[in-house]
This record gives C-alpha cells, sequence and structure tokens, in this order.
C-alpha cells in the first residue's frame, strides 16, 4: 500500500497567502486549542499549524461514515474570526489585495477585527486527533500498523493512505491540499 504526506496547497503571495489559508491554531489562557482565522470562506479540509488537520462540519459528517481509520474528531474552538474573502483575490498576482498595515502576515487575524457573520458562516470546526505511528529512517517511513491517517514519531507531518488519498480525491476535497507519495518500509511485511 502507498502512503502520502499531506500538505496545504503552496500559496501565492508566500507567508501571507498561507496564513491565509491556514489561519493559526492556538492555546488559549485555559490550555484549549482554538482557530483563529479568516472567513466566511474555510477549506473543507486544511493544516493549521504544524500538524493540525481542521474539517468542516460538512466533512466531519462525511468522515463519520467513511471507515477511514487513525483519528478522533474532536470539535475544536473558534477564537477570532475576520472577514476576509481571500479566495476571490487573483492568485496569478504577485501581491494579496492588501497587506496588513504592520507588514506582518499573522496580523491579518490579529489586527482585523471579529466578525459574527463569518464565524458563524464558517460554522463548527473540528480537529482531527491523529494515531502516532512509524518513524522515518533514512528519509523512508517504517510502518508497524496501517492506518489511513496519522503523525509519524518524531516528525511533525500529516500521512494518509492510498485509500484516504482516493476517499479525500473521491470527495473532492484536495483543491487546498496536496500528496507526495513516501518511500515505506512495512515491518509488518518487511518489505520496501
Amino acid at each position: 500500500m502507498k502512503f502520502y504526506e499531506v500538505d496545504n496547497k503552496e500559496m501565492p503571495w508566500g507567508d501571507y497567502g498561507s496564513l491565509l489559508l491556514s489561519g493559526m491554531s492556538n492555546l488559549n489562557e485555559n490550555n484549549e486549542k482554538i482557530i483563529e482565522r479568516t472567513g466566511p470562506y474555510l477549506p473543507p479540509i486544511y493544516i493549521s499549524g504544524l500538524w493540525d488537520l481542521i474539517v468542516s462540519d460538512e466533512v466531519k459528517s462525511q468522515l463519520d461514515i467513511s471507515g477511514l481509520t487513525g483519528f478522533e474528531l474532536q470539535k475544536i474552538k473558534k477564537g477570532k474570526i475576520v472577514d476576509i474573502s481571500w479566495h476571490k483575490w487573483r492568485f496569478e498576482s504577485d501581491d494579496p489585495e492588501f497587506y496588513p498595515k504592520s507588514g506582518e502576515p499573522e496580523d491579518y487575524i490579529f489586527e482585523g477585527e471579529h466578525s459574527n457573520m463569518a464565524s458563524d458562516a464558517v460554522g463548527n470546526l473540528w480537529i482531527m486527533n491523529l494515531t502516532k505511528d512509524g518513524f522515518f529512517v533514512q528519509e523512508k517511513l517504517s510502518l508497524s500498523e496501517h492506518y489511513d491517517f496519522f503523525i509519524p514519531e518524531g516528525k511533525g507531518i500529516v500521512i494518509v493512505s492510498e485509500i484516504a488519498r482516493h476517499w479525500l480525491e473521491s470527495k473532492l476535497l484536495t483543491e487546498w491540499i496536496v500528496f507526495k507519495e513516501l518511500i515505506v518500509i512495512d515491518r509488518k511485511r518487511n518489505v520496501t
């Protein structure tokens, strides 16, 4: 079976585009994970932070009945949601439609005003708490189990099985994510 590293699509505008796509996952004063981002548009599935795989309500409902393995879905609290419709901007342009006044990408959110309307439109957000499995040995993924979604020990990346990739593609959920095939050492079967 093939396995793939998942990442967000490379965005135009460098760190500005990346922040607009992924938002930020942080810990609040109660040590609870929260998402702060733009809205009302929300990619249906994306990575925020290093490996927080975030999904919309609709995708959560589909995952609940998918039969895919290696994760538990947990509702995640929303922090500030700023009304910026970046998905309608000209992606072929060298610059975003506007920069934050400070010039820092995260200030799209920090300097922006929270919008209840954008937050309501975003709906509930869910984090996929991923199983840890495998580790890398000289750029090869060494596996003992076969989950559909997981994080390897010692490396902050999200990995999906070929089955999960096909499922995501069949549900048209790959507009904002990309896949990179990995070389796998299968410890269960002792093959490469």
